[in-house]
């Protein structure tokens, strides 16, 4: 069968499209040779709920199909592992069986900001990155990262400095970070929701990134 699309991305919002995005232009499939597109259907439910049918069009025009979305919104399922099975389910019964994957970031794309403070603190603010970085770490537990990662930047303050200036979590903020978090800090991130992505991408296209 012939297909004019090697990859179909279902991104449920702008964020996770322009973060993917920026990783696969850096990192291109199959050396660039893989032919793919997205779709954007705007928040995580409507992705949810209307994976099967926004997905539908494509069962013979792509070979696989790649749906991501954030955890953390308004739902009923107790963890990720759940709304995973729920989803994937549904995508191998409806003609994608053995040729999909489904990515649930939990809780939310902020969680894969925090794993290169250094590069996200100068992504936040060249010019006050030490700053920056030191207001990150005293937001960061322990060990792992914030419970709220999205939040946590929202709240970012440096002393005597409200907020920090010309900060904003847009499109243009993922797409800074994509393209200049270093390329050993992707390979030996361990969280599961990456992991999963990395694993998907490369056992489809080859070794990524």
């Amino acid at each position: 069968m012939d297909r004019d699309l090697d990859l179909i991305i279902l991104a449920a919002d702008r964020s996770i499209r322009t973060a993917l995005d920026a990783l696969l232009s850096r990192f291109p499939l199959r050396g660039g040779s893989a032919r793919l597109d997205f779709l954007v259907p705007g928040t995580d439910s409507v992705a949810f709920h209307q994976a099967v049918e926004l997905l539908r069009g494509y069962l013979r025009r792509a070979k696989y199909a790649l749906v991501i979305l954030d955890f953390q919104w308004s739902h009923n399922f107790p963890n990720s592992t759940d709304m995973y099975a729920d989803l994937k389910g549904r995508l191998d019964r409806n003609g994608w069986s053995e040729r999909c994957e489904v990515i649930v970031i939990d809780p939310m794309l902020e969680s894969w900001a925090w794993a290169d403070i250094q590069t996200l603190a100068r992504c936040i603010s060249p010019k006050y990155a030490p700053q920056v970085q030191q207001a990150l770490m005293n937001q960061k537990p322990a060990h792992g990262k914030p419970a709220d990662p999205k939040k946590a930047l929202r709240d970012l303050r440096l002393p005597g400095i409200r907020r920090v200036p010309g900060f904003k979590l847009d499109d243009a903020f993922y797409n800074e970070l994509a393209w200049h978090i270093p390329k050993q800090v992707i390979l030996r991130c361990q969280d599961p929701s990456f992991v999963k992505l990395r694993s998907a991408l490369s056992s489809w296209f080859g070794p990524w990134p």
